[in-house]
């Protein structure tokens, strides 16, 4: 069975807290390829993960030699689309009018992002309402009690609301109709195009995981079906293997997002690995078969 290195860029997926590590997607991944007998798989995962992914790939490729790249591009995109984005730090929310608002020709969130919005034009902040809870319940919960620490996806903050209707849905309404909807997406297949050439530069297979769900919000899940529908038809033009990740429920039909509607269940995870599995066994095997093929076409033939 061969050795096969896998390069993972994404998120906090690959190491998500309240999973089993041998739950994660790409721990069930690994299990599924040697039980099959297709690979001895072996992740590497990629850092710095508010980096571009081509930025991503090649601090990856300094240290470890892949034989190919999944590239999980995150629904935490969203946070580009709106009229005005949100900066969070664990007391305070911080929010700026959308940075390429005026200037929408223009790309490069991640560099916007990483200099903590310097330049932008900030227009309120209020305190962290998710830190209030988290210490409502270190308040409030039975110190002689081992419990296990509380987990961020468990805590759901209200919205705030404006006669009934919620702030951060006011803010995605601004960004569709300004266009910012389009630019995040924009903005995303840039990235993925940056990363294809370069991966088709260095040789390395690109595999492409599409965004998962915002299922509890409906601006949010629309931008995350609006972007798997984009990732679908560039990845059809240039023949890059693609995995979707749009389901809400299982085929149990017990639903695969916690309470924040965000992170992913268990269950979850064992969808995310079938989907993957699904891309890695058809190119292994097509690999197999053309080295096969090719080994045979190389024996000489005695007559």
């Amino acid at each position: 069975m061969r050795d096969f290195t896998l390069g993972i860029i994404g998120g906090c997926l690959t190491h998500q807290v309240g999973v089993p590590k041998s739950e994660l997607y790409h721990q069930r991944l690994k299990r599924k390829l040697a039980e099959d007998g297709r690979a001895n798989l072996k992740v590497r995962i990629a850092r710095d993960f508010e980096q571009e992914h081509v930025h991503r790939l090649e601090s990856l490729i300094k240290e470890h030699r892949l034989d190919a790249v999944v590239v999980h591009v995150r629904s935490a995109f969203v946070g580009k689309a709106p009229l005005v984005v949100v900066s969070a730090t664990p007391s305070e929310f911080h929010y700026y009018l959308h940075p390429f608002l005026f200037r929408r020709w223009r790309s490069g969130w991640a560099e916007v992002q990483n200099s903590d919005f310097a330049g932008c034009m900030m227009i309120g902040r209020r305190k962290n309402p998710v830190a209030r809870q988290l210490q409502h319940i270190q308040i409030t919960s039975d110190p002689s009690q081992d419990a296990e620490p509380t987990d961020w996806a468990d805590v759901v903050p209200g919205a705030t609301r404006i006669a009934g209707v919620s702030i951060r849905d006011l803010f995605y309404l601004g960004g569709a109709l300004c266009g910012l909807d389009a630019w995040a997406i924009r903005d995303e297949l840039r990235m993925l195009e940056h990363l294809r050439e370069r991966c088709a530069q260095l040789g390395l297979p690109l595999f492409v995981l599409g965004p998962s769900r915002r299922p509890d919000n409906f601006w949010l899940d629309r931008l995350c079906k609006k972007l798997d529908a984009r990732l679908r038809e560039v990845c059809a033009a240039h023949y890059l293997p693609y995995g979707d990740l749009m389901r809400v429920c299982d085929e149990s039909g017990k639903r695969m997002y916690r309470p924040d509607g965000f992170h992913l269940t268990v269950e979850g995870h064992a969808y995310c690995a079938k989907q993957l599995a699904g891309i890695l066994e058809a190119w292994l095997d097509s690999k197999n078969s053309s080295d096969l093929t090719s080994s045979h076409q190389e024996l000489p033939v005695h007559g």
